[in-house]
């Protein structure tokens, strides 16, 4: 079943359970449903038809959950784009994958075709694309969304609808997400909405949306949907940490960070402040999420759980215990676009390999190292940015830390860093590396820490290694 079909057999199985709270709206399944069918109709009159690759420019909100709800009811392709990408990232996408049109909020579509109005948004045609290539079934293809490019160029992912509904089986066979279930989440949904905000909708529980990730806003909302879970990323957890009154998340059964490593000193904040543990989900876009830590405690912390069932992880070319992660399970993904890789070339044996380091502790939790392209070899030592860079982001005047390696000739690679203060300190590089080194080895110390305002990142917000 496709899943928009699954999401409106849910709303008529549940048409007065609210759907969506953004603000101080609140939509029922009922009228959620109805708004989407109708501008699927306005998308159809447009000319979107069955197989047309559209780009959804956007990122949060009720709006943007209808517009693409709207596009796979018309049976188009969904291609995701933040709102904040440029016009020249935009072009680039639409020429890689040969999009028919874009949507977006009104006035949002700047050089990229002749718009016109449609239910409250903008529609845009571009050009005839160059036909799709002949292995694709594009009657089943549901979503197609760039991998953030961190250290190579993006890659167009393909998400066949049965893809995602094997992904929303085995992630709720862990996360038991049901009509009881109110979702707080911040995160951008050109980022993350395969296995949340569509598996949310389709189990008829709750989606909770801040207009603004502050606490005051999140708090607010997660009182008016009454939060059970907390779906964000390592910002998110730490505002609510630091800045949500104690007490103000009551009724909180399962709290998740993803996107990137959760600072070591994070859970213990949020847990002493509002009564529940913090666990992290390792989510793969050509994966889905294979690893969730679903009962998170003090000796869980740093770790992505144990394999989902369903899920095998296996580590490859260990060394001193870590390697890089191959993952196999239900739900991965159907291909690359641009050029076009059926699963069955762009899998090893069925394996998909991440490209990250890991290790497994003595519970069998992994543990992720970072990036592999990321580790920085430096006089035959490897150096794991992630494990320096939790060190001095616990420094009390350190907001979010980067380590990386600089080439050099004889010793392969020098670690530096550059750091972000905390608003109106300034420590000094002396005292930065006074405090890291009663926390990593010597070996693993940068050579220099440099100050700055903020810190390069990826269109999916995680840090740019480069």
């Amino acid at each position: 079943m496709r899943i928009d079909q699954t999401i409106a057999g849910t709303a008529a199985a549940l048409p007065d359970q609210v759907a969506i709270v953004e603000g101080g709206e609140v939509h029922t399944y009922a009228a959620l449903m109805a708004r989407v069918d109708e501008v699927a109709a306005a998308l159809r009159e447009g000319g979107v038809g069955p197989g047309d690759r559209v780009g959804l420019l956007g990122g949060h909100g009720a709006a943007y959950v209808v517009q693409a709800l709207a596009l796979l009811r018309a049976g188009a392709v969904l291609v995701p784009l933040t709102g904040r990408a440029s016009a020249v990232r935009c072009r680039e996408v639409q020429e890689r994958i040969g999009l028919h049109a874009w949507v977006s909020s009104p006035g949002a579509l700047p050089e990229l075709g002749e718009g016109r109005a449609f239910g409250g948004a903008d529609l845009a045609g571009w050009r005839l694309p160059d036909p799709a290539p002949s292995e694709v079934d594009l009657d089943g293809v549901a979503f197609v969304r760039f991998t953030s490019g961190t250290t190579e160029t993006a890659r167009g992912v393909v998400l066949t609808h049965a893809s995602i509904a094997a992904r929303h089986r085995v992630a709720n066979g862990g996360l038991a997400l049901g009509p009881g279930d109110g979702v707080l989440f911040p995160l951008d949904m050109s980022h993350h909405f395969v296995v949340s905000v569509l598996l949310v909708l389709s189990v008829g529980a709750r989606l909770l949306l801040p207009t603004r990730a502050l606490p005051g806003e999140m708090v607010r909302v997660a009182e008016a949907g009454r939060a059970t879970v907390v779906y964000g990323a390592p910002h998110h957890l730490r505002l609510l940490a630091g800045g949500a009154p104690a007490g103000s998340l009551p009724g909180l059964r399962l709290v998740l960070s993803t996107t990137a490593p959760l600072a070591s000193a994070v859970p213990g904040d949020f847990a002493e402040r509002h009564g529940c543990q913090v666990g992290q989900a390792y989510g793969i876009i050509e994966v889905g999420l294979p690893c969730i830590d679903l009962q998170p405690s003090p000796a869980t912390r740093g770790t992505v759980g144990q394999p989902l069932e369903g899920f095998e992880v296996q580590l490859r070319g260990c060394k001193d215990g870590v390697g890089q992660v191959a993952v196999r399970g239900p739900g991965l993904f159907d291909g690359y676009w641009c050029p076009w890789r059926p699963r069955s070339q762009a899998l090893d044996d069925g394996w998909f390999v991440t490209g990250d380091l890991a290790r497994f502790d003595d519970g069998g939790r992994l543990v992720l190292m970072g990036r592999e392209q990321a580790v920085i070899n430096f006089g035959g030592v490897k150096v794991f940015p992630v494990e320096v860079e939790d060190a001095l982001n616990r420094h009390p005047r350190v907001a979010e830390s980067l380590v990386y390696g600089v080439p050099h000739p004889r010793l392969g690679a020098i670690p530096m860093a550059r750091v972000v203060p905390l608003p109106g300190a300034r420590p000094g590089e002396g005292d930065l590396l006074r405090f890291l080194r009663d926390r990593v080895p010597a070996r693993e110390l940068p050579l220099g820490i440099e100050l700055v305002e903020a810190l390069p990142r990826t269109p999916t917000g995680k840090l740019l290694r480069r």
